[in-house]
């Protein structure tokens, strides 16, 4: 991420995952809209992240997940995966959290570049996903609406 120069402030921007929720839609849904439509190879580390957080975990019908790239950007789309996940509530949190570790280990939630290659195309959601945590954390500290805040930065 270009905006921090130093590992030590990223992980404290991203520290705070337990920031609390207001209303009925939450920061969660406010990420699967930011996420929604974009193409596989924008969110390729995303869905690596989320295969490998699944890999071997117990699922539907006792059976051991494998989950493949396909399958894994359907469940960055909303979508379930027959057989194996469905997107409920704590899936849906795990994938928001996947975005945060592909951000905290240093990697843009993917690899799609523009076509001169100067720029990848993904680097402006993790920017504001990063954004939308500063502005929660920021609202927490002033005894404001986090999840309102969390939510605004994250749908502009």
């Amino acid at each position: 991420m270009r905006n921090f120069s130093s590992a030590k402030y990223k992980e404290r921007a991203l520290s705070r995952r337990d920031i609390p929720s207001g209303d009925g839609r939450s920061k969660i849904d406010a990420f699967f809209l930011l996420i929604k439509g974009q193409d596989q190879e924008t969110l390729s580390n995303l869905c690596e992240t989320v295969k490998d957080f699944y890999y071997g975990a117990e699922g539907q019908n006792n059976k051991r997940i494998e989950l493949t790239k396909e399958e894994a950007y359907m469940l960055t789309q909303g979508e379930s995966v027959a057989g194996k996940v469905t997107l409920d509530e704590n899936n849906r949190r795990a994938i928001y959290d996947a975005a945060y570790n592909c951000l905290l280990s240093g990697k843009n939630l993917g690899n799609k570049r523009t076509p001169d290659g100067r720029f990848n195309c993904s680097e402006w959601l993790g920017h504001s996903l990063l954004e939308a945590k500063l502005a929660g954390q920021l609202a927490f500290l002033s005894r404001l609406d986090t999840n309102k805040a969390t939510k605004l930065r994250n749908a502009s």
